[in-house]
C-alpha cells in the first residue's frame, strides 16, 4: 500500500475480515479519508485496541459482525482489501464472503485488493518427503503401524513447504479467478492441465500453490495469459515473472510456490497412488477438479485424473488415456 499511496489518498476503504487490524492500519498511513474494519469475531475487540494504541481511531472504523448481514455507515467504498487466502488458496471459503462485500459495497469502477489469483499445478520427485510423511508409520522407532495408514478411496491432501529442488516439470495453470467478476458458485473449478517432466525423475506427487495479483485497475486484473503460463526457471534461474519482480511492470503480486520465499500457506501435496518414473520430455496429462465440501463449505474435496504420456506416445494420446488414473482428496 505505501508504494501506491495515490491509490489510497482520500478513499474510503473496507477491510473484510480483518483480524488484528494491521491491513486497515496500513491503508490509514498510506492516506485513505476512512477505513471501516469488519470482523465477525472478538479479535476485533483486540483490532480496536491495536487501532486506538496507534492513533488512528479518528480514521478506522472497526464493525463486529457478518458482512453478509451489517450496514455499514458509508453507501459504498472504492477499494476493499482482505486477507482472506487459505491454504490451496481457497480453503476456508472466505473469498466468498469478499465477493458479497463486492457485490454491496463497491463503487462502480472500484478495487479489489487482491485483484485476482491464480492455482498452479506442478510435480515433484522428493524421496525425503515419501519416507518422512507418506511411509512415516512404516517405522516408527523400529515398529510398524500399517493400521495407522489412510485407507479407502478418498485421500487427506497435506500442507507443507516442498524445497524447489523437489519440482521436477513445468506447471500447468488450473484457475485464474478475477475477483472483480467472478461469484461464489464459480469458485468451484475443473480444468485440464498437462506438465512436462524436466528431467528424468520418479514423480511422486501433484503439487499445488496459488499467486495473487495486485493491480492498480480492476478492469485489468492481473497479467497476460502468456505471462501467467511462462516458464519459472530460465537457464537454471528463477524468472522474475514468476517472482513478481518486474520493475517495469505495474503489477504488482506474490507467489506461494516452491520457487518464492516461503509463506504459511506453504504448498498442498498430492501424493500419487504409484510413484511414475519418467524421463525428460514425458508429460503428465490431466483433469483437476476443485469444489466444496458438501458436508462443510470451508473445506476442499478434490478430484485428479491423470496419465503418464512417454516423449515417444505423444501422438498416441488416447492409448496413454487408457492408463488413467483417478484419486480422490480432501483438505480438511
Amino acid at each position: 500500500m505505501y508504494g501506491n499511496k495515490d491509490l489510497f489518498q482520500g478513499k474510503v476503504v473496507l477491510d473484510v475480515g480483518c483480524g488484528t487490524g494491521i491491513l486497515s492500519m496500513f491503508a490509514a498511513r498510506a492516506g485513505a479519508a476512512r477505513v471501516i474494519a469488519v470482523d465477525n469475531s472478538d479479535i476485533i475487540h483486540k483490532a480496536r485496541a491495536n487501532v486506538i494504541e496507534n492513533g488512528l481511531d479518528g480514521v478506522i472504523t472497526l464493525i463486529k459482525g457478518r458482512i453478509e448481514e451489517l450496514e455499514l455507515p458509508v453507501p459504498q467504498v472504492d477499494i476493499i482489501i482482505s486477507e482472506w487466502m487459505g491454504y490451496f488458496l481457497l480453503f476456508e471459503a472466505m473469498l466468498d464472503s469478499v465477493l458479497v462485500a463486492r457485490d454491496r459495497f463497491l463503487a462502480p469502477g472500484g478495487l479489489l485488493a487482491p485483484s485476482a489469483s491464480y492455482v498452479y499445478v506442478t510435480a515433484i520427485s522428493d524421496a525425503e518427503y515419501m519416507s518422512d510423511r507418506a511411509n512415516y508409520w512404516n517405522n516408527v522407532y523400529g515398529f510398524k503401524m500399517s493400521a495407522m495408514k489412510e485407507t479407502g478411496p478418498i485421500k487427506e491432501a497435506d500442507v507443507d513447504v516442498i524445497p524447489s529442488s523437489a519440482v521436477v516439470a513445468t506447471r500447468a495453470l488450473v484457475a485464474e479467478i478475477d475477483h472483480g467478476t467472478t461469484t461464489p458458485t464459480a469458485l468451484d473449478f475443473s480444468s485440464p492441465f498437462v506438465v512436462q517432466a524436466t528431467q528424468d525423475a520418479t514423480i511422486h506427487a501433484l503439487l499445488g500453490y496459488f499467486d495473487v495479483a495486485f493491480s492498480r485497475v480492476q478492469a485489468t486484473p492481473g497479467p497476460s495469459r502468456e505471462d501467467l503460463e511462462s516458464a519459472v526457471y530460465a537457464d537454471g534461474t528463477v524468472t522474475p515473472k514468476a517472482l513478481w519482480k518486474q520493475p517495469e511492470s505495474s503489477m504488482g503480486g506474490f507467489t506461494t510456490g516452491p520457487h518464492g520465499t516461503p509463506t504459511h500457506w506453504k504448498q498442498t501435496v498430492f501424493v500419487l497412488r504409484e510413484p511414475i518414473v519418467a524421463a525428460a520430455g514425458d508429460e503428465l496429462h490431466g483433469h483437476f477438479t476443485c469444489k466444496k465440501s458438501t458436508t462443510n463449505p470451508r473445506e476442499l474435496d478434490l478430484e485428479i485424473t491423470y496419465f503418464h504420456v512417454p516423449a515417444a506416445m505423444k501422438d498416441q494420446l488416447e492409448l496413454a488415456r487408457q492408463n488413467a488414473v483417478c484419486q480422490k482428496y480432501q483438505l480438511r
